[in-house]
């Protein structure tokens, strides 16, 4: 059971579930209060996570329903945004979900999703699958958004200014904040298409080909310098088959 000042170990499945099962077990055991008073604090965390994305979770599942307009904000943090879903794992928002897992989000009931500075701090095989995600989850004709730092960008600011403090600065721009894999154009566009997307395009910051998704980057025109080292690109899903993308001939 539980043990003041020890870790919690885990074991293969879920360690959110695996956690959850063993409140569960000592509840039954020694009582509520009990487990509560010796329960490690580190513990308590992932505990009151579990609970707060199981129940994200069955939310997620009814969107669409109810809504006229679904827009969903990914990876939220601390710029939560109005009007829209703002989603996250860690901070406060509409949904707390773990975005490197499926989402438990409906098939095409999204009009509008985006995404502002997440993708880097996830591998880039969760990115794939998120991306793809989200291909699933918007209508025929919905866009998504991403903006993410640009890798290119930050490489040739650096051999374009190679002096005292640059070198600093892009390994910088690739570690600091947690950031695990940054993207090119190129590459974050193929991952895009990959997931069937359309129409797929590096866009300018506060404007978009969809109106929803317009003036979201206030941050960035504050700064010209900080609005070229960001990679912005969007596309929508198809909404015919005969707006879908060409199927690879091999």
């Amino acid at each position: 059971m539980w043990a003041r000042g020890h870790s919690v170990p885990f074991h293969c499945g879920d360690p959110l579930m695996n956690i959850l099962a063993r409140f569960r077990r000592s509840v039954a055991h020694r009582g509520l209060g009990k487990t509560l008073l010796h329960m490690p604090r580190a513990a308590l965390r992932p505990l009151v996570l579990a609970v707060r994305t199981r129940q994200s979770a069955s939310r997620a599942r009814r969107l669409g329903h109810t809504e006229e307009r679904l827009l969903l904000h990914l990876g939220s943090g601390t710029e939560r945004l109005t009007g829209w879903i703002n989603v996250d794992l860690y901070f406060p928002a509409e949904l707390c979900l773990d975005l490197t897992r499926p989402l438990p989000i409906p098939d095409a009931c999204a009009d509008a999703i985006y995404s502002q500075h997440f993708i880097e701090h996830i591998e880039k095989e969760a990115a794939v699958r998120l991306i793809g995600e989200c291909a699933r989850v918007l209508k025929p004709g919905g866009w998504l958004r991403i903006t993410t730092p640009d890798l290119e960008a930050h490489a040739r600011e650096y051999l374009d200014e190679v002096e005292a403090g640059t070198a600093d600065a892009f390994n910088a721009a690739m570690r600091a904040h947690d950031h695990i894999y940054l993207y090119d154009f190129p590459t974050l566009a193929g991952i895009f298409a990959e997931a069937g997307l359309v129409e797929v395009v590096k866009a300018q910051p506060q404007v978009s080909r969809c109106s929803l998704l317009n003036d979201l980057e206030s941050r960035l025109v504050s700064s010209e310098r900080q609005a070229a080292l960001n990679l912005i690109v969007e596309g929508r899903r198809p909404v015919a088959i005969s707006d879908a993308p060409p199927a690879d001939p091999s």
